[in-house]
């Protein structure tokens, strides 16, 4: 014999499933932390690093504060208002290729790498040093 099931009128059925931060936690715990922390920052800044770019300022010793990274996401927005998809950006001691739609900076020389380069594949260029108070 087969019996029936009876639910009262007003008692919801849903599907059980553990809160949102023990998810969360779960997909953390598998990433290395430093990745971690990485993802976080950028996502403050509005700008990318690629490992690319990560490894060329360690290895340069190019060390960016944050009125530099605030001048990198401002140039980018500046690009992007203009069209640009990939931008040579002059901030503080560095030069940067940028692509502007991922919001990435690619790769990163210093102020002395720049004499006799020939950038290609960029379709602008933001020179984001100065003093803009006077403007």
């Amino acid at each position: 014999m087969v019996g029936r099931t009876h639910i009262s009128d007003g008692q919801p059925i849903r599907q059980t499933q553990p809160p949102q931060s023990q998810v969360a936690g779960k997909r953390l715990a598998q990433q290395p932390f430093d990745a971690v922390i990485r993802k976080e920052i950028e996502k403050l800044k509005g700008v990318k690093f690629s490992a690319h770019a990560l490894q060329r300022l360690d290895a340069r010793k190019i060390q960016l504060s944050a009125g530099d990274t605030a001048r990198i996401v401002e140039a980018i927005d500046r690009a992007a208002s203009k069209g640009a998809k990939d931008s040579l950006v002059l901030v503080g001691g560095a030069a940067m290729v940028v692509s502007v739609k991922n919001r990435t900076v690619v790769t990163v020389l210093d102020r002395d790498e720049l004499r006799g380069n020939v950038f290609t594949n960029i379709d602008s260029a933001i020179v984001m040093d100065g003093d803009y108070t006077k403007m």
